[in-house]
């Protein structure tokens, strides 16, 4: 019971945050608002799936204005990094990349940067996962064939032609058997091809193969409650790099993204 509350009340944090055109002043603010049904983890098995498999995480989206994207000069030092397992945290750096964890008693902190930012919640998922089996989260696409620039696990910048197709976070969490109510989860990000491609391809027709950035992996473990905030290292608007792909939007404005993963419910 204490666990959910500190699950819900982290919920109810991020929700403060959401987009709103400017209430009129006599309503309460939207996060007096929410309904505790809003905020509860929502586990639903999908077929063939056994409800002591299942892991829960929400995601959120933050978008910061570009005009106040030094904010994150102060967000990054404000979480921890030690619990965060890279392949290379030199390169997972020299890509732009930046990610702390956090848990219930560190929000308040990093709620009030985000705020003070003018930062907007833009979107929510609820992500049911299945223990061990990844799930997508979209960030992107391109129509066409383009060229992405990133440094390699051995610190060399290299380049792969890509296209068209979307991006996206490759969520994964397995449950720690020997370890109640823990899990271990990973962050990836990676290129997918239309589905109409996802056949056996020529090795000249790679392009419009799946191709996973494992210099940006990391892996951490997590208990309900706990937090992974990701986002660039700064603001960056260069699009033949991944920082201005996954990070960067000028819809409806030059903003900056942050995803937020709130470790939910892990079936017993």
């Amino acid at each position: 019971m204490f666990r959910s509350f500190w699950i819900l009340f982290l919920s109810c944090a991020a929700l403060f945050l959401t987009g709103c055109p400017t209430p009129a002043p006599e309503k309460p603010p939207i996060w007096e608002q929410t309904k505790i049904g809003d905020l509860a983890p929502h586990v639903a098995a999908e077929p063939n799936q056994q409800l002591s498999d299942i892991i829960n995480f929400d995601v959120y989206v933050f978008e910061i204005p570009a005009t106040d994207a030094n904010i994150l000069g102060n967000i990054w030092p404000a979480l921890y990094t030690q619990p965060l397992q890279f392949n290379s945290y030199s390169a997972f750096a020299m890509n732009l990349f930046a990610a702390g964890f956090g848990q219930t008693q560190d929000w308040n902190r990093i709620a009030e940067y985000l705020r003070n930012a003018n930062a907007k919640r833009v979107e929510r998922n609820s992500l049911v996962l299945l223990s061990g089996r990844p799930k997508d989260l979209y960030v992107t696409s391109i129509d066409s064939e383009k060229t992405i620039f990133y440094t390699s696990v051995s610190h060399v910048s290299e380049g792969v032609t890509i296209g068209p197709g979307s991006f996206v976070l490759r969520i994964k969490a397995q449950k720690i058997p020997e370890q109640r109510g823990v899990c271990d989860m990973s962050v990836q990000p990676v290129f997918t091809p239309p589905r109409k491609f996802r056949l056996p391809l020529r090795a000249e027709d790679g392009k419009t193969s799946p191709f996973a950035f494992d210099a940006l992996e990391l892996e951490l473990k997590m208990s309900p409650g706990d937090f992974l905030l990701l986002g660039p290292k700064r603001y960056t608007t260069d699009q033949s790099g991944l920082a201005g792909l996954f990070f960067s939007t000028d819809v409806p404005r030059p903003s900056v993204k942050l995803y937020l993963f709130v470790c939910g419910e892990i079936a017993d």
